[in-house]
């Protein structure tokens, strides 16, 4: 069940998988000369939606995520059941995590805190017995570090003696680790490693002149925000999100489109606002276009999917096979309910980014351009 927020503002364009101009084709069902010349019409969209998921699932996160932005801030879990052997004599313990990316402000390092979970979790279990996550794991304050934010960084936490030893004396007592943004930092995504990448989080311990390295059991990204109204970005504006799955959808007034027309190309336009500071740069900006036949999202044509990528500031559907003939063509004879086009990342991982998109209120509406022939 998808939760609806109407929107005004909107961007988006689709990207060309071919680029066929009518002109050119030697096909008797689009011969000018009989039916006369070719014709363009443009749409401007009329109404516009955004949906936000009801649930997000974190469990064995892609990447490991902070953040602190208008509205949202994120954390992360990390507990360790391989441990160091309890009869050796360490001499240092710490975790080691790799920065996989950032975007926001750029400082060289932050502060992170971190805590103690008060509560066992697993892979499997949700925290506050939820299916999403959206608040931090009760848990005590342990301490203040300072994490790297370039890409590819080493951060080297040192772990205290006795808490390794508690988490070796019983499986109960290994509830793993918190870690968010110190409330001082501001405007910041940053990324780390996860256990599904190739460089986990680790424990790498000491002990006579050798050292080991374990890899983290289970951890998870808890992304917070707010499940009634949706995620808040700010400046204003419409968004389609990843790490909180949230998809636009613009309707376009069909009645407007004559009757008597065999359309050969369609092009869906949706602007984005390609400076907006919540945009993932390591997040592939393809979209998935789908149908539904209300704005609530819940009634989906899945016969009618089509893939998009974004390319200067707009992304945009141009001339991909049947998008013409197939959905224009039906909503104009009136053959096909589906009205609503939808916007979301092709993939919504737990990878957080967010695109802003140009609505129906705004300057740059989205568009709907076709190009017919009249019978």
């Amino acid at each position: 069940m998808m939760k609806k927020i109407l929107s005004a503002a909107l961007l988006l364009t689709i990207v060309a998988c071919s680029s066929n101009d009518p002109d050119f084709v030697a096909n008797p069902d689009y011969n000018a000369n009989r039916y006369g010349q070719f014709k363009t019409d443009t749409l401007y969209a009329v109404l516009d939606s955004v949906v936000v998921a009801d649930t997000v699932n974190t469990n064995n996160a892609g990447s490991l995520t902070l953040a602190n932005m208008a509205g949202f801030t994120s954390g992360f879990v990390v507990r360790y059941l391989t441990l160091p052997d309890d009869t050796l004599t360490l001499k240092e313990i710490k975790m080691n995590f790799i920065t996989e990316g950032h975007f926001g402000s750029d400082p060289q390092e932050v502060l992170v805190d971190i805590y103690e979970v008060n509560e066992v979790w697993d892979a499997t279990t949700i925290i506050n017995e939820k299916a999403a996550w959206h608040d931090a794991p009760p848990g005590t304050y342990l301490k203040t570090v300072s994490m790297m934010v370039a890409d590819s960084a080493e951060s080297n936490i040192a772990l205290d003696m006795d808490l390794l030893k508690k988490w070796q004396s019983a499986d109960s007592l290994n509830t793993g680790l918190y870690f968010t943004l110190n409330p001082s930092v501001q405007n910041m995504v940053l990324q780390f490693n996860s256990l599904q990448s190739t460089q986990p989080p680790r424990l790498i311990y000491s002990y006579k002149d050798t050292s080991d390295t374990v890899t983290a059991t289970n951890d998870a990204s808890i992304f917070s925000y707010d499940e009634i109204n949706g995620t808040v970005f700010s400046p204003q504006g419409r968004y389609v999100a990843s790490g909180i799955p949230r998809h636009y959808l613009v309707r376009f007034d069909f009645t407007q489109l004559s009757t008597r027309a065999i359309y050969y190309n369609a092009d869906l336009v949706i602007p984005y606002d390609d400076a907006f500071p919540y945009t993932n740069p390591n997040k592939p900006g393809a979209f998935t276009l789908r149908m539904f036949d209300d704005e609530a999202a819940e009634n989906e044509n899945p016969s009618s999917t089509y893939v998009i990528t974004e390319k200067g500031t707009a992304t945009k559907i141009s001339n991909q096979s049947g998008f013409a003939s197939q959905i224009v063509q039906s909503i104009v004879n009136e053959n096909l309910e589906h009205k609503w086009f939808s916007v979301e990342y092709a993939v919504e991982s737990d990878v957080f980014s967010v695109i802003r998109f140009f609505g129906q209120q705004s300057a740059q509406k989205p568009m709907l351009i076709v190009k017919y022939l009249e019978k």
